[in-house]
């Protein structure tokens, strides 16, 4: 089930002798679905079915549109301590048997009016009856107030439904279906992301396939990810709760102390996940949370820092799996239980990995040096005895059976990110230019030019994004400063003059036809 499902009111026109010379609409029943983003179009979930928003229908001259969208997750945000097919009977309480229709203010703009069916009656003359339209039916009481699961049965022991299930897939099975599949596949998934990391891939992938299909507490693998600063250790993370779908909490370890101390609490860590869900209990305790720049709290060796490693000990519950009671707030506690999760903990470790790499170097020069690997063995990889030389505590170091290194991006790596990944800020734009009808030409040679100067920044992958919204910068200029673009040519010195590029205008005549994002005449 999309976590993001909104629920809509859906009006008809009223038809009939004795109406007044301007369209009335009442609210006939509720839709489940979701809006695109300017909620100009609602498609409704089982069907399929798009409704156009009242006020464009109403323009349109058409007798039916929908009105009132909120998300499901935002009625359980104002509603925690309420049922909420309750709270949603109160709202349709006050919709139903009104009537709503338009009417142009006093400064000539047209506003949405509602009244009552005597209101209306008295005011117009008119003699409207509108019989009880409540249909909030068992199907929105159990998605507002029972559970997924109870929404889901309901559907399958309804036949008209039974086609559109086997179409969307019950919940359960999609859940199943992420680590049912050939490993391979996720892997090759996350390659579409991920670039020039595919060893640290396939170590992530297994460690929590093991935690996800094995479903026990001793095979539990916690992750340890290291690697210079840009290498893609966020962005692993985020492209893990897209192929997994499973949600993710990231946690900034500069903020939190021991328990006591000023600072964040660690409980603080198991409100977040469980708020990120949504309130989905089950869901959090299987989210994956990473603890990002763990290596800021190893001992150094000074007093003042043993503060830092006594917050990784006061993690070592949450990380090896225990239970928690946590209050979520002044009236509700929960008994959170991390025995599920996924901990993968991150950070640069930069003086151990330029250590390591420096010495590999040095070995591998002189009279001595051979080309055969195993004349001189050097291992790239940092192992435990290194970390904790660096300060961190072997006991919470023991938690972590799967280490994983990221590679330094070259250049190369650099421009086949720019190519190939669904990251890429360049395809981005193309993506998002062709959505609005424009082409956008981009050289070849511009893929190498932008990786050289991202090089320079010494910030990974992240200075890209950083070298490419600078090219864009007066091109969004001309674009949002109302010029009707058709077109748009990158050229190869744009990177030297801010007019680096050559821009399309559409021929403005009389034969140009409106549409509508997602409705079909």
């Amino acid at each position: 089930m999309d976590k993001d499902l909104e629920i809509a009111i859906y009006f008809n026109e009223l038809e009939g002798e004795n109406m007044p010379d301007f369209p009335v609409y009442y609210a006939q029943g509720v839709i489940i679905g979701k809006s695109d983003k300017d909620e100009r179009c609602f498609t409704e979930y089982l069907t399929g079915r798009k409704y156009l928003n009242l006020f464009i229908a109403e323009e349109n001259q058409i007798n039916e549109g929908f009105n009132f969208v909120v998300k499901i997750k935002e009625l359980k945000a104002v509603s925690r301590f309420k049922k909420l097919n309750e709270l949603y009977k109160s709202i349709w309480s006050q919709i139903e048997g009104n009537l709503y229709f338009f009417k142009k203010n006093e400064e000539g703009n047209t506003e949405f009016m509602t009244a009552t069916v005597n209101e209306f009656n008295t005011n117009l003359g008119t003699n409207i009856i509108l019989s009880n339209t409540n249909q909030i039916n068992e199907m929105v009481d159990l998605l507002l107030d029972g559970t997924t699961e109870d929404f889901i049965k309901y559907l399958d022991s309804h036949p008209e439904y039974r086609e559109i299930l086997q179409e969307n897939g019950e919940e359960e099975e999609q859940e199943e279906y992420k680590v049912n599949r050939p490993i391979s596949e996720t892997i090759e998934e996350m390659k579409k992301y991920i670039i020039s990391q595919d060893e640290a891939i396939k170590k992530i992938v297994i460690a929590i396939y093991k935690n996800i299909k094995f479903d026990n507490p001793a095979m539990k693998s916690n992750i340890l990810m290291y690697g210079p600063t840009g290498s893609g250790k966020t962005a692993i993370i985020n492209t893990l709760s897209k192929v997994f779908d499973l949600p993710v909490w990231v946690e900034d370890m500069t903020r939190f102390t021991e328990t006591g101390y000023k600072g964040a609490d660690i409980d603080d860590i198991l409100v977040n996940l469980y708020n990120n869900a949504e309130g989905d209990l089950q869901r959090a305790q299987r989210s994956i949370l990473f603890l990002d720049e763990i290596d800021k709290k190893a001992s150094d060796g000074e007093e003042k820092s043993f503060n830092k490693s006594d917050v990784l000990k006061s993690l070592l519950k949450i990380v090896e799996g225990g239970k928690f009671e946590i209050e979520i707030n002044h009236y509700e506690t929960i008994t959170f239980d991390t025995s599920k999760l996924t901990v993968i903990v991150g950070g640069a470790f930069t003086d151990l990995y330029n250590k390591r790499e420096a010495k590999k170097d040095r070995i591998r020069i002189g009279f001595g040096f051979s080309d055969n690997v195993e004349a001189n063995p050097v291992s790239k990889e940092i192992t435990i005895k290194d970390f904790e030389k660096y300060g961190m505590p072997i006991e919470f170091l023991g938690r972590f059976k799967t280490i994983v290194r990221l590679n330094e991006l070259s250049l190369d790596d650099m421009v086949k990110i720019l190519k190939d990944s669904q990251y890429s800020a360049l395809k981005n734009y193309i993506e998002t230019f062709e959505q609005q009808g424009i082409n956008l030409e981009i050289p070849e040679t511009i893929y190498k030019k932008i990786a050289e100067k991202a090089y320079e920044y010494h910030t990974g992958a992240r200075s890209l994004n950083i070298v490419v919204d600078k090219i864009f910068e007066p091109i969004l200029y001309e674009y949002f400063n109302g010029n009707d673009v058709e077109a748009i040519e990158v050229l190869e010195n744009i990177l030297e003059e801010e007019r680096g590029y050559r821009l399309t205008k559409k021929n403005n005549g009389f034969n140009q036809q409106l549409t509508i994002p997602g409705f079909r005449l």
